[in-house]
């Protein structure tokens, strides 16, 4: 039987992407959920609660598996009406 683990799971899900906004410094990032600035949109400092100045895209709480294509992402940072460009860590520009 096989034992399944942290990285079993993941390997069978399908990729998620998440749209970071920041008021202060008047920027918007796209991330993949599994990336270490994002962690699947609680960020690095994994806050239930978002600060006054930023917020994660989508609602966790509405879709909690964050979006399921670049192209949705996409279309939110572009919806802010901010510059936005991809996560330099985990570049979700690129396929999987």
């Amino acid at each position: 039987m096989a034992r399944l683990n942290e990285n079993s799971l993941k390997a069978d899900m399908k990729p998620e992407f998440w749209v970071y906004e920041d008021d202060a410094t008047n920027h918007v990032r796209i991330h993949r959920g599994d990336c270490r600035c994002c962690n699947h949109g609680r960020g690095q400092h994994n806050l239930k609660e978002r600060k006054g100045d930023n917020r994660w895209y989508p609602d966790r709480i509405a879709q909690p598996n964050g979006f399921q294509s670049y192209a949705e992402a996409q279309a939110k940072a572009n919806e802010t009406g901010r510059p936005w460009r991809n996560c330099p860590f985990c570049h979700p520009e690129w396929k999987p």
